[in-house]
């Protein structure tokens, strides 16, 4: 069952091989010039398979649809999809408000969407918004960093309360002298969770940032066990100078046991095995790995992390059910 109205009679032509029913329609949308909304929920399920060849708007909504229980209804410029035997959805301006659930104060740049569309707008610095064409039974989308999103259905006046995303707001910088709200940090950093970085059998821990943030570089520069790799944070940021990172554990600075450079190295000498900062650092007792990256860094620590700041920040006791953990190696030799 369909309703047409006058419109711009344009000849459609396309082809479809089993493709989701939302993407279709997105499809002849840029083909006719209509905008075609609807309700992602009732359309999500079908899949399309056809051809159209120089056909109406009209037939080409029918050969679409086919025997689903579906209808259109064109109105000017717009096509709405809606179940068969559902009163057709009107379409409406929505205006309305975002605030913070917490304090009431607006929220500016919020983002409001309409599900299963690319139809949005941004609240202005009072929190107010007005989004055009949506129908009746859109469902819209309120989002906010820090915020817990919301779905709701689509009214012409909304005034939304957005509450704080709790897990998201109570995650800290861990610089080494400070902990601090991750939103005021300014610098460059990454973190790094020691489930995700631990690797069982490795003589230096520092090996486990390998290919674990973006722009660290660790080389493995030696054959020999237990030998340091080559860390650069910053790149090589002097010629003759160290272009190590300096560590940081438990907001104490670790300085090399041996200063070995780059070139030594390579060399097999038995030095490089004593020449890592957090040499024989056991892995079961690091909690994170914080990388400043930057060069706000030198404002800590000064000149000498100007090549970058590792931060190690090991496990502490806890209140609650005593627990153990036991890791072990068994190694067996065939003569």
């Amino acid at each position: 069952m369909a309703e047409a109205q006058t419109g711009p009679k344009k000849q459609i032509s396309m082809e479809f091989n089993n493709e989701r029913m939302p993407s279709v329609f997105k499809q002849l949308e840029k083909i006719s010039g209509y905008k075609i909304l609807f309700t992602y929920e009732d359309v999500k399920k079908y899949t399309v398979t056809g051809k159209i060849q120089n056909k109406p708007i009209e037939e080409a909504l029918k050969i679409i649809i086919g025997k689903r229980p579906l209808e259109y209804h064109i109105e000017n410029q717009f096509i709405t999809i809606s179940v068969k035997n559902a009163q057709a959805p009107k379409i409406f301006s929505v205006t309305g408000t975002v605030l913070s659930e917490e304090d009431g104060l607006p929220l500016i740049g919020a983002t409001i969407m309409v599900k299963g569309s690319q139809n949005g707008v941004l609240t202005d610095i009072d929190g107010n918004f007005r989004i055009e064409n949506v129908a009746s039974n859109s469902i819209l989308q309120f989002s906010y960093i820090g915020m817990n999103p919301k779905e709701l259905v689509a009214q012409p006046k909304m005034n939304v309360s957005l509450s704080a995303n709790v897990q998201t707001l109570s995650e800290v910088v861990v610089t080494g002298m400070q902990k601090m709200d991750k939103r005021l940090f300014t610098g460059a950093t990454t973190k790094i969770s020691a489930e995700d970085a631990k690797l069982d059998g490795m003589a230096d821990v520092s090996r486990a940032l390998e290919g674990r943030a973006a722009g660290v570089s660790v080389q493995n520069v030696s054959g020999t066990f237990g030998t340091a790799p080559k860390i650069r944070v910053r790149g090589a940021t002097s010629i003759y100078g160290s272009s190590k990172p300096l560590w940081v554990v438990d907001g104490v600075i670790m300085e090399d046991v041996a200063e070995v450079g780059a070139d030594e190295l390579s060399s097999g000498d038995a030095e490089t095995l004593i020449s890592s900062a957090i040499a024989g650092l056991n892995a079961d007792d690091i909690e994170s790995f914080q990388i400043l990256k930057d060069g706000s860094a030198t404002s800590i620590y000064g000149a000498r992390a100007m090549a970058g700041v590792i931060v190690v920040t090991t496990k502490k006791g806890k209140s609650g059910t005593n627990k153990i953990n036991y890791t072990g190696e068994f190694t067996m030799r065939l003569k």
